[in-house]
């Protein structure tokens, strides 16, 4: 089921970075933060009678959200660093979306126990408390989303460093 979101993303990714290098990183971050607020919320609406190839369209649409995120925010990130750091700056980036995945999964692990214990303390069968764990957790991240939103309005564009001139404006050469 997560396979083809991935794949997805996979494909997506050089398309958005060719758009990105036209556009900038507010037309495709916005509406990426907008999908990816859209997705969490309607994934906190599933059932157990919600057919699995909802399930995955929803995920497919959230990996398009993701997709639009994250080539132009990392991109406009990594922009400032002189091309001596890159490595350095990736590296960091690397870590912190790791560790950022990380403990958001374990939070929404945690909602979903925690909205699956109350489903289950008010009477519901072990399989409907789980799914009303799983829509708890979706419409947390949906409410965390929109922060994401927020934050998409204030990116602004960064200009690329001259990877042939230092800080001080020296031209390096490889050939020393």
């Amino acid at each position: 089921m997560m396979l083809p979101g991935g794949l997805l993303m996979a494909l997506l990714a050089p398309i958005v970075g060719r758009v990105y290098d036209r556009v900038g990183p507010r037309p495709l971050v916005v509406p990426g933060a907008s999908v990816l607020v859209l997705s969490m919320t309607a994934l906190g609406f599933i059932s157990q009678a919600t057919p699995w190839w909802m399930i995955l369209t929803g995920h497919l649409i959230l990996s398009t959200g993701l997709a639009l995120l994250f080539t132009p925010a990392f991109t406009t990130a990594m922009n400032p660093l002189p091309a001596a750091l890159y490595s350095h700056g990736s590296a960091v980036l690397n870590t912190l979306q790791q560790l950022s995945a990380a403990i958001g999964t374990a939070a929404l692990v945690a909602v979903m126990g925690v909205g699956a214990s109350m489903a289950a303390a008010d009477g519901l069968s072990a399989d409907a408390a789980a799914v009303e764990g799983f829509r708890t957790a979706f419409r947390f991240a949906a409410a965390l989303s929109v922060l994401t939103l927020i934050l998409a309005f204030t990116l602004r564009a960064t200009r690329r460093r001259n990877p042939r001139t230092s800080d001080r404006g020296i031209a390096l050469s490889c050939e020393n």
